[in-house]
């Protein structure tokens, strides 16, 4: 008797249960959700160029001496360019002893000290841009990083993508509901899965480039990527 009246209750609870699931199906919307892709590309308008000293010296205090002499000039190259103070930064400073092996296979001995000082610069008018390495490796600067071009304000480039993103994800939603036999309503639902900026790649250069004079460089365009995800109503 019991356990007919536990059985009755279950299934009473039951029934309910899905009766008041029903009215919350019935506020279901018929929808369909695509991702739509946006690009937009631009010229760099900005470089950020990494260049350095390296000296070496018969103690630490003598190949850093050298060494600091040699960024002075290089500073001072940097900051006769017109490039700002709050443009240069410091990223290494190191001093490190230089061995040579010895007579006995194994052996090593200090034979100097070798001090390294790099600076981050970072160049706001790109046609000043070959002067400007050019001008650093005149004042002493005998070892470079590399040149990374990048846009100094991205936003506007990016919503141009964000523009042509949403283009493609309401061309895929009509395509899929015209095939459908269903008509396009109106917008849920908007998110913005992701968005990538170019990567400030370095471009390399090696001693013969940093021996010639009116170094050449070229910017070419980056580009920009968005990509999102739309929801739309349909309608029979």
């Amino acid at each position: 008797m019991k356990q007919s009246f536990i059985a009755c209750c279950v299934f009473v609870f039951c029934v309910i249960a899905a009766w008041a699931a029903e009215p919350e199906r019935s506020k279901l919307v018929p929808s369909i959700t695509v991702t739509g892709a946006g690009q937009a590309s631009a010229r760099p308008d900005m470089a950020t160029v990494q260049v350095g000293v390296v000296t070496e010296g018969a103690s630490a205090s003598e190949a850093l001496k050298k060494n600091s002499e040699a960024m002075a000039g290089l500073m001072q190259s940097l900051a006769g360019q017109g490039i700002a103070e709050k443009d240069i930064q410091t990223t290494n400073v190191s001093v490190s002893p230089r061995y040579s092996s010895g007579p006995d296979r194994g052996s090593m001995h200090i034979v100097g000290y070798e001090a390294s000082n790099s600076v981050q610069a970072k160049v706001r008018q790109l046609s000043n841009l070959g002067a400007i390495l050019d001008d650093v490796v005149e004042k002493g600067a005998n070892r470079m990083h590399g040149v990374a071009f990048s846009v100094a304000e991205p936003n506007p480039i990016l919503d141009q993508a964000r523009q042509k993103a949403i283009q493609d994800a309401h061309r895929k939603a009509d395509l899929y509901a015209t095939a459908a036999g269903v008509k396009l309503g109106r917008v849920l639902l908007i998110e913005e899965q992701a968005h990538y900026l170019p990567r400030m790649e370095p471009m390399m250069m090696g001693r013969a480039s940093m021996a010639a004079s009116a170094v050449p460089v070229a910017s070419g365009e980056q580009e920009f990527r968005v990509s999102i995800s739309v929801t739309y109503g349909l309608e029979p």
